[in-house]
């Protein structure tokens, strides 16, 4: 059964590439891979960067102002 691959709109067939192409595309899917995991490491790093600017701020305000907002304001 062959294999198709989709690519700039159009599909084709894996087997009709040649050695060099199958490796090119094989290096491309990897690094496709490697992207998406960069993305959602990135996305958790900037979660943890907001909870952090988040916790900072809490505290200068209760540093300043007396007032706990994590105890006013949390759960």
């Amino acid at each position: 059964m062959p294999e198709y691959v989709k690519f700039g709109g159009k599909t084709y067939d894996f087997s009709q590439l040649s050695a060099e192409g199958r490796r090119t595309f094989d290096m491309l899917k990897y690094t496709i891979d490697r992207l998406q995991e960069a993305q959602k490491k990135e996305e958790a790093l900037k979660r943890a960067k907001n909870a952090y600017v988040s916790d900072l701020r809490n505290e200068i305000v209760k540093g300043t102002s007396g007032i706990d907002l994590d105890a006013l304001l949390g759960d």
